[in-house]
């Protein structure tokens, strides 16, 4: 991706240049609607340079360089500057904090990775797909972060299709210590999700509230929509997150009704072999005059009488329904 796009355009023609020219870009291009996309990866040259081609407050300019990685929204008379997560799909997974400044026909995109989720919005505006050319930058502003949002529910339909999740009570689901760290990093991963779709929803409920100028009317109603599928997304997400809890619970459960089995085996052989261990222990003594020994038949009535402990142990044990 270059490290500068900047998009002329209006209902009937589009352009695309690489480099600013000289004097303000809305002076030289009135008629024109303007997105300029800038990956701040890198020398700020092009950023410097763009910020002297459009009008804004010394403030927009500022707030876009600060490192914060805050999501926020600040309202300046002539511009308005967004600062929203992005979940970027490259390898590292990471969240992309993606800045907007919106002003009276520009808007301006800062991006910090390679890539971005903007590709079907370009492929509209360059092909004159719907209406996206024929409305203005804010219009386009809520294309741009309807496509943020929309890789989040790709991100979600991913998840629905985890197999990590028990189906249901009635299934065999052995308690595993390996599947309980998948829960719990699942559980963090949505908390991620829902932290960074929330400033997007305020963003999005301070532009539907009809707060700036910037923002005509009659598109007020497309940030309404956009506003809902937060509330929907996030919605979603609180009820994985449900379903997340139930499943620990369940776990947690399944592994104490496995240990009290396990205790419960113990505990009836422990019950038969205590007597038969007392009288080994008698009976093994080294006393010289003990009158049991000198009988004849005394190792048979023994082991009669230890097999009917045993046998009446696990009677007794057995009507107890202890197994």
């Amino acid at each position: 991706m270059e490290k500068l796009q900047i998009y002329l355009y209006d209902e009937d023609e589009i352009e695309n240049i690489q480099t600013p020219t000289e004097g303000r870009l809305t002076d030289i291009f009135p008629e024109k609607r303007i997105w300029a996309n800038v990956n701040l990866n890198g020398p700020n040259d092009f950023t410097e340079a763009l910020f002297e081609r459009i009008k804004t407050h010394p403030l927009v300019k500022k707030g876009i360089l600060d490192p914060t990685k805050r999501p926020r929204i600040q309202d300046f008379e002539e511009a308005i500057v967004f600062q929203i997560n992005s979940y970027n799909r490259d390898e590292t997974g990471d969240y992309e904090l993606i800045k907007f400044v919106l002003g009276k026909n520009f808007l301006v995109s800062f991006q910090e990775k390679e890539g971005d989720p903007f590709d079907g919005v370009r492929d509209k505006l360059w092909e004159k797909k719907g209406i996206i050319r024929d409305k203005g930058v804010d219009f386009l502003l809520f294309r741009l972060l309807e496509s943020i949002l929309e890789g989040y529910f790709d991100l979600i339909d991913e998840i629905q299709k985890n197999e990590i999740f028990p189906k249901g009570r009635n299934q065999d689901w052995t308690p595993d210590p390996e599947k309980m760290r998948q829960l719990e990093e699942l559980n963090q991963f949505l908390f991620g999700i829902k932290k960074s779709i929330r400033p997007l929803l305020e963003s999005v409920h301070f532009i539907q509230n009809g707060h700036s100028a910037l923002i005509a009317k009659k598109n007020i109603k497309y940030f309404h929509d956009l506003k809902q599928q937060c509330q929907f997304l996030i919605d979603s997400i609180e009820s994985f997150e449900h379903q997340l809890e139930s499943s620990i619970n369940m776990f947690f459960s399944m592994q104490g009704h496995r240990m009290n089995q396990v205790m419960k085996t113990l505990t009836v052989v422990s019950t038969i072999f205590i007597p038969l261990t007392f009288l080994a222990g008698i009976y093994g003594m080294n006393f010289e005059y003990m009158p049991e020994l000198d009988n004849h038949y005394a190792y048979f009535v023994i082991w009669g009488i230890m097999g009917a402990i045993a046998i009446g142990m696990i009677w007794f044990l057995r009507m107890r329904k202890w197994f």
